[in-house]
């Protein structure tokens, strides 16, 4: 338990947010008191936050380029799980069974521009259906997602001697 140093209420531990500065790594006024006194002062917050900003982009910059170094895997986990549904762990299972290949022209995963195979996608339903290349991934794009398409596109290649 500890006091709010803005209400006197003794509040669990859980209702402060952390704050490494601080003697027992929280803040000292809880969370209910912090939400009213941003939301009291939001404009103010709002315009040293830009005047901030403003005046330390480089700074802001390299210590976003630091974390994004440090966190690689962090973010592409978050960005597959926003955009795809699916884990990392999920893009290596899904890679380990296509034998690290690509699902059309089976090059291989390292042999590949970007050394790593797209996660190919129903637009539509926005089910994953596997990872290709980049190249292929365009094509089946270009194609309009479409298995018709993509077959007359085959045919028109045999016709004309490919």
């Amino acid at each position: 338990m500890k006091e709010c140093s803005q209400c006197n209420v003794n509040r669990s531990l859980k209702d402060y947010h952390k704050e490494a500065k601080s003697a027992d790594g929280l803040r000292a006024n809880c969370k209910i008191c912090n939400k009213e006194y941003r939301k009291k002062h939001s404009a103010r917050i709002k315009m040293y936050n830009v005047k901030y900003c403003a005046e330390n982009k480089d700074k802001l910059r390299a210590a976003k380029s630091a974390y994004d170094k440090l966190n690689k895997d962090r973010i592409r986990d978050y960005q597959m799980q926003k955009n795809y549904g699916i884990s990392l762990e999920d893009r290596q299972v899904l890679s380990e069974s296509q034998e690290h290949c690509c699902g059309i022209c089976t090059i291989s995963e390292v042999d590949t521009s970007s050394g790593r195979l797209s996660i190919d996608h129903d637009h539509a339903s926005g089910v994953v259906r596997g990872l290709l290349c980049q190249p292929c991934n365009v094509a089946i794009g270009s194609l309009k997602d479409s298995s018709a398409v993509a077959l007359k596109a085959s045919e028109y290649l045999k016709k004309n001697g490919k």
